[in-house]
């Protein structure tokens, strides 16, 4: 009984010899049910004694209770075995607890080091094998325990260093890189300052330009001493940067220079850039710095046999390029900025295959640029390859998202080819009203032609055909307009203006 009440007040922890309460086994957790049971049906027995009536799952259980009786006996045996077990080992719950050499040895962890680990293991290894040889291969629970504590010592050696380390890095970084914002702010200061500054400036810069151009903080500075100093002196911070293009124009920061050196230098000091960069053009111009250098040295044409070779490399890759994210930005520079030989060999390649570029995010930009800085023949063959004297195939350009951009650009062009893609445009108003880039052709045209399609085309008060007009009305009196449009409306199927002019010329003989 007094057994019992025991376990009633702890049921989940049992005391150990030495003080230690450790939780149930699953021995004893099982004694604990079949105890149960059996109190169970003695009571169901009590029952029977006193005559009252029985439900079958209780008869059920009384019929049980010699096989519990016998499990009971077994678990209790099993119980003692690892009593005895556990007795003779005492010093297995002693090895639990902390002990002063345990604090001792964290106290030691910091100067621990990968050395002393390598050699104190090398010697341990031959100590583990006899023990092992000795215990039949099998390490006790003391030596197991043993070893997971050197590992926690270990790892927390490990880890403390290299998190002392690291924090020991980042505030020198943050040191290093203050006092570098430090000296290149005080180095722009002395660039914009008086004549003596910017000479002491500038004679600090020197031997060091490839490191500040590479830098966030110092190609800044490299692009001011650039502005302030003199043809000799930038000739010298130039030199430094001979055989460093093609690095720079893979840098975020040093692209800034360079594009700031062919703004800024004449040919003769700005010519290694052409040079370095010839044989890699496709490359740079696909690159999101290296686009920005190709555009600026189209736009500042330094001419000679490097540059026309550089912008030729250029074209025989014109299609492609023109439909890459990066590239397009060059052969739009191209075609605002290079010559007219450089507008016939890009036009000739983008009207190889017209109908997919136009319809391309990319490509589509650079039909609008060759639309608009072309001459008149380079415009005709963009316009007829384009398809503008076919009416399904200006519909299906109007109703695209980026052909309706360039056929907004085609409507521009002066002369038949966009009054004839207009007139198209107009024939499909009820299919184009439906379609968002549709409507966009729509009000774009509207606003280009004045609303009239004869007058838009002629010019309406401005122009020749617009002068011209003008003049029939007030030669003709009232209702002269009127006639010479009716006769202008006649002759739209006519391309040539000098056919109108006579025309108009005949008329007024009339």
């Amino acid at each position: 009984q007094q057994q019992q009440q025991q376990q009633q007040q702890q049921p989940f922890a049992f005391e150990r010899p030495g003080g230690v309460q450790s939780p149930l086994t699953a021995a004893q957790k099982e004694k604990m049910k079949l105890r149960k049971k059996l109190r169970e049906i003695q009571k169901i027995e009590s029952l029977v004694a006193v005559g009252e009536k029985l439900d079958p799952l209780q008869v059920q259980k009384m019929k049980k209770k010699d096989e519990l009786v016998v499990q009971l006996g077994r678990i209790e045996q099993t119980i003692v075995d690892e009593t005895r077990s556990n007795a003779e080992e005492p010093q297995l719950t002693e090895s639990l607890a902390v002990m002063p050499g345990d604090r001792n040895l964290v106290q030691v962890v910091p100067i621990w080091n990968a050395a002393e680990f390598h050699e104190e293991w090398s010697q341990l290894q031959p100590q583990q094998s006899q023990q092992q040889q000795t215990t039949g291969g099998k390490k006790s629970a003391t030596i197991l325990r043993r070893d997971r504590r050197k590992r926690a010592e270990r790892n927390y050696s490990a880890v403390r260093t290299n998190s002392l380390t690291r924090r020991e890095s980042t505030v020198e970084c943050n040191a290093a890189s203050s006092s570098a914002v430090d000296r290149i702010g005080t180095l722009l200061d002395r660039l914009q300052g008086d004549a003596a500054e910017r000479r002491e400036a500038l004679n600090a810069l020197r031997g060091s330009v490839v490191k500040q151009a590479f830098s966030a903080g110092g190609c800044r500075a490299v692009q001011q001493a650039l502005q302030v100093a003199d043809l000799e002196t930038a000739f010298e911070l130039l030199a430094e940067l001979h055989g460093h293009v093609r690095a720079a124009a893979e840098s975020p920061h040093a692209n800034y220079v360079v594009q700031k050196i062919v703004e800024l230098m004449p040919p003769s000091h700005s010519s290694f850039v052409v040079n370095e960069l010839k044989g890699a053009c496709a490359y740079f111009a696909q690159h999101c710095y290296g686009c920005r250098i190709l555009c600026r040295l189209v736009e500042h044409s330094i001419g000679g046999d490097a540059f026309t070779e550089l912008v030729s490399e250029l074209l025989v890759d014109a299609l492609s390029l023109s439909r890459h994210q990066f590239g397009h930005y060059v052969m739009q520079s191209v075609l605002e900025h290079g010559s007219q030989e450089h507008h016939k060999q890009l036009v000739a390649a983008l009207c190889s295959d017209i109908r997919q570029s136009a319809q391309h995010r990319w490509a589509s930009h650079v039909i609008e640029k060759a639309l608009y800085y072309c001459k008149a023949g380079e415009q005709h063959d963009l316009a007829v390859s384009l398809g503008c004297f076919d009416d399904d195939a200006m519909v299906s350009l109007a109703l695209t998202r980026y052909g309706s951009f360039v056929l907004k650009a085609l409507i521009r062009v002066p002369g038949e080819e966009g009054r004839v893609a207009w007139v198209h445009i107009q024939n499909a108003r009820a299919q184009l009203d439906v379609n968002r880039y549709g409507q966009r052709v729509l009000e774009s045209g509207a606003q280009g032609f004045g609303g009239s399609m004869t007058f838009g085309y002629l010019g309406g008060s401005t122009g020749m055909a617009g002068w011209c007009l003008t003049s029939m009305s007030s030669i003709l009196g009232p209702g002269g307009e009127e006639k010479w449009a009716v006769a202008l409306e006649a002759m739209l199927h006519e391309t040539s203006i000098t056919l109108l002019l006579r025309s108009a010329g005949a008329l007024i003989c009339t």
